[in-house]
């Protein structure tokens, strides 16, 4: 939450994306923090992964086990150049492992969260 409160802050929002897309950032809404790592929806459950340090600082998975579907956000990418910019050296051997324990997972559907339009969520993504 720390995180989602200083990029939503005026100095990051207008500072970074202000300056790559002006006049084109709303205001954003802060999300309610979670008090589970579990948030029913339907007959479903989804849980959330916490993956560590990815492609920034701070993101999360949903998993939804009765689907075998992985809804990746930044971990995974679909045919598009992977943002670098903050991560190291260190940061990315804890994302490829991130990636061998979700594919551990042994997901149907993997829903990256940067890919081409048009683009399957194929598990194979996770390679």
């Amino acid at each position: 939450m720390a995180e989602a409160r200083r990029e939503a802050g005026d100095e990051y929002r207008d500072g970074l994306f202000g300056r790559l897309f002006p006049g084109q950032i709303p205001q954003p809404t802060i999300p309610t923090e979670l008090t589970s790592d579990s948030i029913p929806l339907g007959d479903h459950e989804l849980r959330v992964i916490d993956p560590g340090h990815t492609d920034a600082i701070s993101t999360s998975v949903l998993w939804c086990p009765s689907l075998r579907l992985l809804v990746a956000g930044d971990v995974v990418y679909n045919r598009t150049h992977m943002f670098l910019a903050e991560s190291t050296t260190t940061s990315r051997r804890e994302w490829i492992a991130t990636l061998g324990t979700l594919k551990g997972l042994d997901p149907l559907h993997v829903v990256a969260g940067h890919k081409q339009p048009g683009g399957t969520d194929d598990p194979t993504h996770i390679e």
